[in-house]
């Protein structure tokens, strides 16, 4: 992270001009302790100062402080997987207000603040009420409404937008959604192949088809993500759920959707467990329950991005991405959620003397721990 480098910049120009800190004192009416402190970092010019002190090294005072108030794409990932781990090991308000912190800092650092959009997002229910949860999302609100009111960059206001709508989806504000994004989905051209096809035209093969693979990638957990909402609304027409359910398995198999997608995966198979209970059909919900411990236990215990062999071009791909190869959770919140997905939903209490049952929880309990 940037800090203000004001000490630095001084020792290095008086040492340019080869000048001593009396001759420095003199010149600005201070003592030379007052200098020696400037350089060290203990102290601070007075802000008269700056102007005097900016003409006598012949430099800006913006280059004088040395600060910017932004951070690089690196420091950001790192920051981001920092603070998740000390919502899960610290008291919510306690990190939270160290973020809060973090943001006035760097409160133009647009990047910054849309992954301190979705750090709260994914942890808000760590806050130790409703209440609490409820008035951190909308906190969180805000800051994407600055983010695309003030930042002149198109796609980030277009992030926060998304983030913003997701934000009201966790509220239970259905309006606001339309409000964000529209009421209906209108097909449009997407860039994504369009820059795809301006690599080939430079003869840059191989990094067209590395965007063609990551195109890929996206659209089957996409495709699992879409497929299983169009499951949950889908109840009332057990012939068709029936249908969504075999041609979503048969599609997760054909792209090893339970490997590279394992979340996206698991969250459906959970997602027809229920509505095969909801048809009273328990061997067919037990199914998919195994379905759901078995990608909880091999892909959800350490889980990162990550290709297999058809998608084989992405390493340098996942690097990119604003988090890397690092889930947005920590991994102890993510395994409570397996825990409660499955011994806590209310659906699945009529299970719970069903031998098939009994060993899928055990499994679970005894993986994650």
């Amino acid at each position: 992270m940037k800090e203000i480098g004001i000490a630095k910049i001084i020792a290095e120009n008086r040492h340019k001009k080869g000048i001593t800190q009396e001759d420095m004192a003199l010149y600005m009416g201070v003592t030379k302790a007052s200098v020696s402190k400037w350089e060290t970092g203990l102290s601070y010019p007075d802000i008269l100062m700056l102007p005097k002190l900016a003409a006598f090294f012949n430099l800006t005072i913006d280059e004088l402080l040395d600060y910017t108030p932004q951070m690089i794409e690196e420091d950001i990932r790192k920051l981001y997987h920092h603070m998740k781990q000390e919502f899960v090991n610290k008291p919510f308000q306690e990190v939270k207000t160290k973020c809060d912190t973090i943001i006035c800092k760097y409160y133009s650092c647009f990047p910054l603040l849309l992954q301190m959009v979705i750090l709260f997002i994914n942890h808000h229910m760590l806050a130790g009420s409703k209440e609490e949860a409820v008035q951190v999302l909308e906190e969180t609100e805000k800051l994407c409404e600055r983010i695309i009111k003030e930042s002149e960059n198109t796609a980030l206001a277009r992030s926060a937008t998304c983030m913003q709508a997701v934000i009201n989806q966790l509220l239970g504000r259905p309006e606001r959604i339309f409000q964000l994004l529209g009421e209906n989905i209108i097909p449009q051209m997407q860039g994504d192949s369009l820059i795809i096809a301006a690599y080939g035209m430079q003869g840059k093969i191989e990094k067209a088809k590395q965007l063609s693979q990551a195109k890929l990638y996206t659209g089957v957990g996409e495709m699992i993500e879409t497929m299983t909402g169009y499951l949950q609304f889908s109840g009332d027409e057990k012939k068709r759920a029936e249908e969504i359910i075999e041609k979503t398995h048969d599609f997760i198999r054909l792209f090893h959707g339970e490997t590279i997608h394992a979340n996206a995966s698991a969250i459906f198979y959970y997602q027809a467990a229920l509505t095969c209970m909801s048809f009273e059909e328990k061997e067919k919900a037990l199914d998919m329950l195994t379905c759901y411990v078995s990608i909880c236990v091999k892909e959800l215990k350490h889980v990162s991005l990550h290709g297999d062999e058809f998608f084989d071009r992405l390493g340098d791909w996942f690097e990119e991405c604003e988090l890397g190869r690092q889930t947005p959770r920590d991994q102890k919140v993510i395994n409570a959620d397996m825990l409660e997905g499955l011994c806590s939903t209310v659906a699945f209490q009529v299970l719970k003397e069903e031998k098939r049952y009994k060993k899928l929880v055990a499994e679970l309990k005894s993986n994650l721990e």
